[in-house]
C-alpha cells in the first residue's frame, strides 16, 4: 500500500520567497514543524492507502484529465492562520486565487479523495508563546506572487521519523 496525493508544486519564485517567511516562523516564539522547501505544494485531493493496482486504475484517470487542461494561473497572497488567529495549528501561504478549480474538482470526482481549501502549508504549530507578537509578525508579510501551473503529480508520501518524505509517482502535464 503506498500513501498518495495529487498535488501542484510551486514555481521556484514561490519557492523562494516561502523559505524567507520559514526563516522569519523560525525565529517566533512558537514550537514549530517547519515544511521542508523541497516538500511545498498544494494538495488537490489525499487519496490515502492505495495498493498499487489502484495507483494503476489512478494514474490511467489522471492522464484523461490532464489531457482536456491547460496551464493557468495560481495567485497567492499573504499568510493563513488555520483554522484561525485565536487558535493557530498551521501557518500557510494563502491562495487567493485558483485558476484552476475545474482541474481540481475534476481530479476529486473522478479519483475521489479529501479537498480541503487551497493553501501552501509552511509550519505545523505545536505552541505559541506569545500569540499577538507571531500574528502581528506574519500579518504584516505581503506575500503577493503568481505561478504558473504548467503540471500536476500523482505523489507518494512516506512518513518518517524526521518527517514525510515526497517522491513524484508520476507528473500529468497539461497543454
Amino acid at each position: 500500500m503506498v500513501r498518495c496525493f495529487v498535488a501542484i508544486f510551486p514555481e521556484e519564485k514561490v519557492i523562494k520567497k516561502s523559505i524567507e517567511v520559514l526563516r522569519l516562523i523560525d525565529s517566533l516564539p512558537m514550537k514549530t514543524k517547519l515544511v521542508e522547501p523541497e516538500n511545498l505544494h498544494i494538495s488537490l485531493s489525499f487519496l490515502g492507502e492505495k495498493s498499487d493496482n489502484e495507483i494503476q486504475k489512478i494514474i490511467n484517470k489522471l492522464e484523461i484529465i490532464a489531457e482536456g487542461f491547460h496551464s493557468f494561473e495560481v495567485e497567492f497572497n499573504g499568510i493563513e492562520f488555520i483554522p484561525n488567529k485565536s487558535f493557530i495549528r498551521v501557518l500557510a501561504v494563502k491562495v487567493k486565487s485558483f485558476d484552476g478549480e475545474v482541474l481540481r474538482n475534476k481530479i476529486v470526482s473522478s479519483v475521489g479523495g479529501s479537498s480541503y481549501p487551497l493553501h501552501l502549508t509552511l509550519a505545523r504549530v505545536k505552541n505559541v508563546s506569545n500569540k499577538n507578537k507571531v500574528v502581528e509578525s506574519l500579518s504584516s508579510i505581503n506575500i503577493s506572487e503568481k505561478s504558473i501551473v504548467k503540471s500536476f503529480y500523482l505523489v507518494k508520501s512516506q512518513l518518517t521519523k524526521k518527517g514525510p518524505v515526497y517522491t513524484p509517482i508520476k507528473e500529468f502535464k497539461l497543454d
